[in-house]
């Protein structure tokens, strides 16, 4: 045949020996046109032997060319499942852009600082709120012997951080200022002569007034004037700062008054108000308060202590209280339990006198210390008379939230207070509310904001 010469027999070529490669041209099969008469003439060894070299073949072919649809599938494959794993890859949304002022400091990130106010003495205080252009703030703790720590956050439900420029500031000798009676009993030896209204024609000892620390606290931040805001004890040291200092305060809050008055001092820390008052709960409180006392006066040797001479009853107090050992830890639970559970309204808060907390315990030795030494020295050693110099607030005005049930400053001095304000034409607004006596209180914490609304 013209179209097809072979060069040797198949008799020729060894069994083994595969044939010469056809011509790229030309598929090999047994279907080509021109090989299969020929086809037919082969032998069954060399058709048998023909058809395994094709099979080899093929399976080389696709072994070598199949590669790439498999790595196109694996690929396409591979971005549908990028694809399903899309929304969790993802990088996080930027969050838009905070209208909050950079210059407002919320409380949980307010700044913290000492200042020097002498004789080896440093005030502890903490800044928060809007420095720039907030109006600004003097909160004035309760106790004595209180500190800010003992409020948490809780400031902030009435001061908005973008709105007011915060100072809260732990009195002498309290909480984190320096030396602390919190920290060790014996730092009380520092605070002995201690006092809001010990007077002096030496300015150089103008520093023993507590009123005096806050006005260089006020010095030192640069600030002119400030809203002056306290409660309880807060409410004594609030009105006498700014009796003394009227022209810094741009106007006072006060709650719970106390004005270190010896009617007041009577009407809670002597027994026969409680006998009169016929609650049998609150003279079974005083009673165990009380017998403390009595047994350290009868093994010291001294005359039976009456119940209703509060002066002495308290001194004696003092007096365990400042031996600083493990036997005045008794006394000075005993005191803070006392008061704790006559302002204290949730039975859930309430203390035993009989077990003594020992996380309490530096807070209760901090405010029997100051409470004893200040109360004696402002209502029997060197009397206040608050109510004397209100006069001088004329122009500064004043609000005065008042709880009906408030025990621990009953509210008949409250309005003795607002009597004395509006005698002396100062712009008072007072509100008698039913309330006990901690800010916490639903209604008194209304008459706070509304009291800072209305100042506003």
């Amino acid at each position: 045949m013209a179209s097809y010469q072979k060069s040797s027999s198949a008799a020729d070529t060894p069994p083994n020996t595969p044939p010469a490669e056809p011509s790229p041209s030309v598929e090999r099969s047994p279907a080509h046109i021109e090989d299969a008469p020929l086809m037919r003439h082969m032998s069954m060894e060399d058709y048998f032997e023909e058809n395994e070299y094709r099979r080899k073949e093929r399976l080389r072919f696709l072994s070598k060319h199949a590669r790439l649809p498999l790595l196109v599938l694996a690929f396409i494959g591979g971005i549908i499942f990028a694809l399903s794993l899309a929304p969790s890859m993802a990088p996080a949304p930027v969050p838009a852009p905070t209208t909050t002022p950079t210059n407002v400091i919320p409380i949980k990130f307010a700044r913290e600082d000492m200042l020097d106010i002498g004789s080896g003495l440093s005030l502890w205080f903490r800044t928060w709120g809007n420095r720039s252009s907030g109006i600004p703030v003097l909160f004035v703790h309760g106790g004595p012997g209180n500190a800010i720590a003992d409020y948490g956050h809780s400031n902030s439900r009435f001061f908005a951080a973008d709105k007011y420029f915060v100072v809260e500031v732990d009195q002498r000798g309290t909480g984190k200022s320096q030396p602390s009676v919190r920290d060790d009993c014996r730092n009380s030896k520092y605070y002995m002569d201690i006092s809001i209204d010990k007077m002096s024609h030496d300015f150089e000892l103008l520093r023993e007034k507590m009123s005096h620390d806050f006005e260089l606290l006020r010095e030192a931040l640069g600030l002119e004037k400030w809203l002056v805001f306290g409660g309880s004890w807060g409410s004594t040291l609030s009105l006498d700062y700014s009796t003394r200092y009227p022209d810094r305060c741009l106007g006072v809050i006060l709650r719970g008054i106390y004005l270190n008055t010896l009617p007041e001092f009577d009407a809670v820390f002597s027994r026969a108000p409680y006998v009169k008052s016929k609650n049998r709960k609150r003279l079974r409180e005083f009673d165990t308060w009380f017998e403390l006392a009595a047994k350290d006066a009868k093994d010291a040797g001294e005359p039976p202590l009456d119940p209703n001479d509060d002066e002495r009853f308290f001194r004696v107090y003092e007096r365990m209280i400042e031996r600083c050992d493990e036997n005045s830890k008794s006394a000075i639970w005993h005191w803070h339990v006392f008061e704790n559970n006559l302002m204290e309204e949730d039975p859930k808060k309430l203390l035993d006198p009989n077990k003594i907390v020992d996380a309490v315990l530096p807070k209760a030795t901090s405010v029997a210390f100051f409470e004893s030494r200040l109360f004696l020295h402002g209502t029997f050693e060197d009397p206040v008379d608050l109510l004397d110099r209100v006069d001088r607030l004329k122009r500064t005005p004043t609000w005065v939230c008042q709880g009906h049930r408030d025990e621990v400053c009953p509210e008949e001095y409250a309005h003795k207070l607002v009597d004395a304000l509006q005698a002396a034409d100062v712009p008072t607004k007072p509100y008698f509310i039913d309330s006990g006596h901690e800010a916490t209180d639903p209604v008194m914490a209304k008459c706070l904001k509304n009291a800072l609304d209305d100042f506003a």
